[in-house]
């Protein structure tokens, strides 16, 4: 990834892209979670399970389910391509990750709280690297003896 020119950033390119990397894997992993979970739902039937659309309220639970894991996913990979839009909504999503956790009835624990700051912050870090196309990938250097 280049570094674009004139930019100050705490972070090396390198760095930079690991961190997207992980976050990305983070946020495009739990909308693959969630979006197997419905997935496993919606099937529960042909297994002998409980019948899901018993109301409209439970097809409009299996559409919001659908498009927030989808959402999750395409943010992921937004991000793992370095698109602003994706970091956008990354924080978008961390912070309401955040909020819901303040807002828990019962106790959080440290853990709730440092996985969603940790995403922040490394987003935020990061956020130098970040451009409306995506990020540059440099060719890999490969190094060779010469020949004589």
């Amino acid at each position: 990834m280049k570094r674009p020119p004139g930019t100050a950033s705490t972070l090396l390119p390198s760095e930079a892209s690991t961190v997207l990397t992980v976050v990305a894997g983070l946020i495009g992993g739990g909308g693959v979670l969630l979006l197997l979970a419905l997935v496993v739902t919606l099937l529960s039937p042909l297994l002998g399970g409980p019948w899901v659309f018993s109301d409209w309220r439970s097809v409009l639970a299996v559409i919001f389910v659908g498009a927030f894991g989808s959402a999750y996913v395409l943010t992921g990979i937004w991000l793992r391509q370095g698109r602003r839009r994706g970091a956008y909504l990354a924080i978008g999503a961390l912070s309401l990750d955040l909020l819901s956790v303040m807002f828990r009835t019962a106790r959080p624990s440290l853990w709730d709280f440092l996985l969603p700051v940790a995403a922040l912050v490394g987003v935020a870090l990061a956020w130098p690297h970040l451009s409306e196309e995506g990020r540059d990938v440099e060719e890999p250097v490969r190094i060779a003896p010469r020949r004589r």
